[in-house]
């Protein structure tokens, strides 16, 4: 059984929800309405994680300036009790007040995706969180963390800006409860726990949300899907990644 949030950016109520099953989550990853009798239609992507594999994400970590990096921890790994599944385990220390924690994958034709088409996106995050309401913390609440997402047309990653000689997002996603134009609000990180000492119930939060503008493939028909934490905590955040899903509507 798990525990889960409705599918908003704002926790209203919680539900339980039995595990699909292997066989239901293989189906699930292979969805995709975009055919090859319909190469434009609409793409659904889905990664859970559920083979053990990072299925072709990538992990890393910006805002920052150099020397004061955070320290950065990840793996697939069990959910952490009682909750079921596989997910990705994320680690986070912000030394500095600031740190954005981020997962990225490349899309290409092979997910439906068409060079040179422009879609609107939607995503759904299921992430654990065990952090509770209203607690207070060094530099800030444990739960100043905010959920981040999107897709892009160029590579996110992590550059270094030598204006403010800062280590920052390649994408424009806002700085900490700021949401930026090319990013998704999905809320914070926040659980109806109330243990302040960190070792309360871990909670599955399912959040949703919409771009509020469109995103073209390149002309080799490559995307990107991003998702992350944008830290104001001046400590460790954990978190586990149980499943990303990403919906491309063309224009």
């Amino acid at each position: 059984m798990r525990l889960i949030a409705d599918s908003s950016a704002n926790v209203h109520g919680w539900v339980r929800r039995r595990s699909l099953g292997p066989v239901m989550t293989a189906l699930i990853l292979c969805v995709a309405c975009a055919t090859d009798d319909d190469p434009g239609g609409t793409s659904e992507l889905h990664f859970d994680f559920a083979d053990g594999t990072y299925m072709g994400f990538e992990v890393d970590m910006s805002d920052f300036t150099p020397g004061t990096e955070g320290d950065l921890q990840h793996e697939v790994t069990a959910m952490p009790d009682p909750l079921d599944g596989v997910g990705v385990r994320v680690f986070a220390y912000n030394y500095s007040d600031d740190l954005w924690h981020f997962l990225w994958r490349e899309l290409g034709p092979a997910d439906g995706i068409v060079p040179g088409q422009t879609y609107d996106v939607s995503m759904r995050l299921e992430v654990a969180s065990n952090v509770a309401t209203g607690c207070v913390g060094v530099g800030g609440a444990p739960s100043g963390v905010y959920l981040k997402g999107g897709v892009a047309g160029r590579l996110p990653e992590r550059v270094f800006d030598d204006e403010i000689m800062e280590f920052v997002f390649s994408i424009d996603k806002g700085n900490q409860a700021q949401i930026g134009p090319e990013a998704i609000d999905l809320g914070t990180i926040e659980t109806p726990g109330d243990d302040c000492i960190g070792e309360g119930p871990w909670y599955l939060l399912d959040r949703m949300g919409s771009m509020t503008q469109p995103v073209t493939a390149t002309d080799e028909g490559k995307l990107w899907v991003w998702i992350g934490g944008d830290s104001g905590y001046e400590s460790f955040t954990i978190l586990y990644y149980d499943r990303i899903s990403v919906t491309l509507s063309p224009r």
